[in-house]
């Protein structure tokens, strides 16, 4: 009986634990780059390489040091708005949601994940650029001088 408990996986407690405070932190939306993340990374290294948990407490630990990567905010909305917006912005949009999604997920935060969603904000950026240069009319010198005539009263 003294033997039984004496083989119990000691990094396997400790990354039960790592794992359960991580769940509390994510519950309570703290930044990952609070104190206590760094509590947590702490409990995980002390998971050592020959334990059944290693790969998981591996996994989670780089899961949390990717989520302190610095991403563009907001992460997937670039318009407050969007019933007016063509299909494709609307697709684009979706799919920067989705990404934000995976990289809101334990293990999802990957710096693969960070740059698809950064370099997906900017397709969202340049297709409504080239919908807006289509949709607004040619200004040129002439019409404008006409404008600010026109409004200074001199018809």
């Amino acid at each position: 009986m003294v033997l039984l408990a004496s083989c119990r996986d000691e990094g396997a407690k400790a990354y039960d634990e790592a794992k359960a405070r991580h769940a509390a932190l994510v519950s309570k939306a703290e930044r990952p780059d609070s104190k206590a993340f760094d509590e947590v990374l702490e409990t995980l290294a002390k998971v050592p390489p020959g334990s059944a948990k290693s790969a998981e407490a591996k996994q989670l630990a780089q899961a949390i040091q990717n989520a302190r990567v610095h991403v563009r905010r907001p992460l997937a909305k670039v318009h407050a708005d969007e019933t007016d917006l063509p299909e494709d912005i609307k697709a684009q949009t979706r799919a920067c949601a989705a990404l934000a999604e995976l990289l809101a997920r334990d293990g999802g935060a990957s710096p693969n994940v960070v740059k698809a969603l950064d370099d997906c904000r900017k397709r969202i950026e340049r297709l409504d650029k080239a919908y807006h240069d289509a949709h607004e009319p040619p200004v040129d010198d002439v019409s404008q001088r006409l404008d600010v005539l026109l409004d200074a009263g001199l018809r």
